[in-house]
């Protein structure tokens, strides 16, 4: 059973996608909850995609940058190509970046590991002010859309007292479960946040906080 003192951040990575962005905001905004989005640079091209990012802000979800393109592990990139990638993405978020300035890499799998990130990328955010941001739970959402992510996402969170975990609003059919998880962990009396673990923020708002040497 999950603590009740818990707490835990909802992320969504890898959106907006035309149907399981709409399907997240309209769940979230059912239960009153709130999450943060980390939306693909090369998706908000698409104007609906943006007005979609807009909508959730409006509704109280916080923004974040998680690459252009979705390189994997995004660390392999020259340092350059990193930084426009990381520029784009906030290029096209405008207003939506909020003053941290989150920013996620992408790893593959969800695995940190060396090579997530390079000493250059590491000083670019730290020069334009972002804030990294990790997690510390992955359930696989994304390759199981028969909706077994959610008991092993509720298992992985009962583990700890703050858990920052991933989902995709991506097309899997992962998401049509998703009101089963958030009715579970809402009836243990788990408190929902878009506040960031520190242990998962190693540079905030530019400044080092906590150590990425495990990621380069």
């Amino acid at each position: 059973m999950l603590a009740s003192k818990a707490k835990l951040t909802l992320t969504f990575d890898n959106g907006p996608d035309a149907v399981a962005t709409p399907q997240v905001l309209d769940i979230l905004k059912e239960r009153g909850l709130a999450a943060i989005f980390f939306p693909v640079g090369e998706r908000l091209e698409a104007p609906e995609n943006l007005a979609l990012m807009h909508r959730a802000a409006n509704e109280g979800h916080r923004i974040g940058n998680h690459t252009y393109s979705h390189p994997r592990p995004f660390g392999a990139l020259s340092t350059e190509q990193a930084i426009w990638e990381i520029d784009r993405t906030d290029a096209l978020l405008g207003d939506l970046c909020e003053p941290d300035r989150m920013f996620r890499p992408s790893a593959g799998g969800g695995v940190q590991q060396p090579g997530v990130l390079n000493p250059g990328i590491v000083d670019h955010l730290c020069k334009t002010k972002h804030t990294l941001v990790m997690w510390n739970s992955v359930c696989e959402d994304w390759k199981r859309g028969d909706g077994s992510w959610v008991d092993i996402a509720l298992e992985d969170i009962s583990r700890r007292e703050s858990s920052l975990l991933v989902l995709h609003d991506i097309a899997s059919g992962a998401m049509k479960h998703l009101p089963r998880f958030l009715d579970r962990v809402m009836a243990t009396g788990i408190e929902t946040t878009t506040k960031l673990p520190s242990d998962e923020v190693p540079i905030k708002n530019g400044a080092m906080i906590g150590s990425v040497e495990h990621l380069i």
